[in-house]
Parts: C-alpha cells; sequence; structure tokens
C-alpha cells in the first residue's frame, strides 16, 4: 500500500518505483512555511537589537552534500543562491539523490569539496576537489567514474532533480531527534548498514532544485556561541550547519531564530526574505569533515533543548531556520539585516 501523507512526502514501505510516483510537490501546501507554534512577542529593547544585525558569513553548496564555500558576496534568486547546490550525486542502485544523510555510503562526501571556478570571466564551473588532492571538473566525463570509485557504488552527475526525485536519509538513534513515525512512513525497500532508509522529496518547497526543502537556509551566530557557551565539548562550528546565510549580531535569546518565524526580513539594499519553519537537524550534523570530529552530542543537546513543532510533521531537533525570497538581488558580507513583523 502506498500512502501521500505528512503534506505530500511519499509514505510507505513500497517499492521504490511506487513511491517516487507518490513524491509529487503539488498537493503541498506552502503556508506551513510561515506557521509557528507561537510568535513570541519581542522583549524590551528587542527592536534595538534587531537595528544592529548585519551579514556575518555567506556560505555556497555546488554540488549537494559535498562541502562548500565561504563568499563574499551571492546573488539571491526565487530558486535561492545561485549556484548552490547546483548539481548532485544519483546512486544508480537505489534510484535515490545522493545524500550525507546516509553516512555509510556517503558520509565521506563531506570529506570532498566543491568549488566555483571562472565567475569573474562569466564562464563559472565547478571543481571537486578530492582529500588526496586531487580534483576534477565536475562535468568531465571521468568525474563520476572517479567518484563512484572512490564511494564503491555507481553514481552519475546530474544537473537537474528528476521528475519525483527523493533523497535517502537515516535516522540515528537519539531520543527526541525526530518523530519516529516520521521515519516509518517514509521508508522505503532500502537498507543501509545503519537500518531503513527513509526517501524524501527533494526541494520541497524549492522545485526543480536540489534543496531538501527551502531556497535558503538561515543561522544566527549568536545561537552557535550560546550553545558553545553552555556545551563546550561540542564544537559548534558553523558548518555542521551548512547555512546559505549566517546572521550577525548579540540577541538575548539563544536560539533566537525561532522568534523570527514567518518574519519579512530585509538584507542590504535589495533582497527581501520571508522566514520559516525552523530547520529540523539530522545526522550529518554529527559526521566528521575537515577538522570536525564525528559527535553525536550535537544532536543530542538539540533533541533536549530546541524541539520545535513543524506543522503537519512533528516534533523534531531544531536549530536555524527555512526562508523563501520574495525579492532577489545582491547580498554581501557586512549588509544590514532589519528583522521586520511577522506576516500574518
Amino acid at each position: 500500500m502506498v500512502c501521500s501523507g505528512l503534506g505530500g512526502i511519499a509514505t510507505s514501505r513500497s517499492s521504490l518505483d511506487e513511491v517516487a510516483m507518490t513524491a509529487t510537490l503539488s498537493d503541498l501546501d506552502p503556508s506551513w512555511l510561515y506557521m509557528t507554534t507561537a510568535t513570541l512577542p519581542a522583549e524590551d529593547g528587542e527592536a534595538e537589537v534587531r537595528d544592529m544585525l548585519s551579514i556575518g558569513e555567506l556560505w555556497r553548496y555546488p554540488v549537494k552534500s559535498m562541502l562548500g564555500e565561504r563568499v563574499e558576496t551571492v546573488s539571491i534568486e526565487e530558486s535561492g543562491v545561485t549556484g548552490d547546490r547546483a548539481y548532485a550525486l544519483l546512486d544508480v542502485a537505489s534510484g535515490l539523490i545522493v545524500s550525507a544523510k546516509r553516512p555509510a555510503h556517503f558520509g565521506r562526501m563531506l570529506d570532498w569539496r566543491a568549488t566555483t571556478v571562472g565567475e569573474g570571466d562569466g564562464s563559472p564551473r565547478v571543481t571537486v576537489t578530492l582529500p588526496d588532492g586531487s580534483a576534477v571538473a565536475i562535468d568531465d566525463p571521468e568525474a563520476a567514474p572517479l567518484f563512484s570509485a572512490v564511494l564503491g557504488r555507481e553514481v552519475r552527475v546530474v544537473s537537474t532533480a528528476p521528475d519525483g526525485a527523493l533523497y535517502g536519509m537515516t535516522f540515528p538513534d537519539i531520543e527526541g531527534a525526530a518523530p519516529m513515525e516520521f521515519a516509518e512512513m517514509t521508508e522505503v525497500e532500502v537498507r543501509d548498514p545503519e537500518g531503513p532508509v527513509s526517501g524524501i522529496a527533494v526541494g520541497l518547497f524549492a522545485p526543480g532544485t536540489f534543496q531538501d526543502v527551502s531556497p535558503l537556509h538561515v543561522v544566527a551566530a549568536s545561537t552557535l556561541a550560546a550553545l558553545d557557551r553552555s556545551e563546550p565539548s561540542t564544537a559548534w562550528d558553523v558548518r555542521r550547519f551548512r547555512p546559505n546565510i549566517v546572521i550577525a549580531g548579540e540577541t538575548s535569546d539563544p536560539f533566537v531564530e525561532n522568534s523570527w518565524m514567518s518574519c519579512e526580513v530585509a538584507i542590504g539594499d535589495e533582497v527581501v526574505v520571508q522566514l520559516g519553519p525552523s530547520t529540523p537537524r539530522c545526522v550529518m550534523t554529527t559526521l566528521p569533515q575537515q577538522g570536525l570530529p564525528r559527535d553525536l552530542g550535537v544532536l543530542r543537546t538539540l533533541a533536549r533543548e530546541n524541539r520545535q513543532e513543524i506543522p503537519e510533521y512533528g516534533q523534531w531537533a531544531c536549530l536555524g531556520t527555512y526562508a523563501s525570497v520574495l525579492r532577489g538581488g545582491t547580498v554581501r558580507t557586512g549588509d544590514r539585516v532589519e528583522i521586520g513583523a511577522p506576516v500574518t
């Protein structure tokens, strides 16, 4: 039996082909992007704090599930940061878009760095550098065979998300990290050493992209700083969370993004985005990558300190917020950020 519950994410224990047929975007209600279980009132002085926010860091990830690049300037369009998740790998055996959320097979991709070269001459190209220092252009015919040999699984390079595309995901055994009924209902007939694999529709609210959910992902630097003070044994490095935008500025709330749900945000002179919902965190935040060890404490802490209700999807360990683009343009590090009132 095939279900299409949970807002249109394919759900069942059916064959992958049947699941892919149910993973449509047309029946999804995007209004939940801007919903929150509680819109928090501003504390005294919060308006002044919001006036002091700015862009601290900008990140782009040219290939899904590979290390990205910190940049000083980005162009933002309706689908997100130009050049972000422009490519992905397709696992031939399962038909799933490759994700490091399946660590046994693909976690090592967090040691591969994807960078964009040639932007200045108007013909940007993406190069992937492996841990041994070897590099290959993502569109080189030899790229897929090289990646397949390193991973021990046949993969293909894709630049367009196939219709009904799903990415694979496993759920770590951490209490409160994710609703187990969600994991069970999205399970497909693929198993990894960690256990069952869920098939999740790619680009839920960014159709035609390789984003997990929304066009943009935003994190407040003050949230990571607060966690670093309260849980110093864990490295609360921004790279674990893979945001596009890091907002700098001191705030009193250790998870200030929770109070920004549904707010319109002006960035610099051109860009306006709308924030929400909170970003559910997954096993990728715990995986080792260059300079960072494996650390399940990341997800355990978030499951204990910041479980948020995602409308229609249950309670998840969260950090940061997704965002949709209301008006595109250019964003630069240091640009002023103005958090507006929640949009009802």
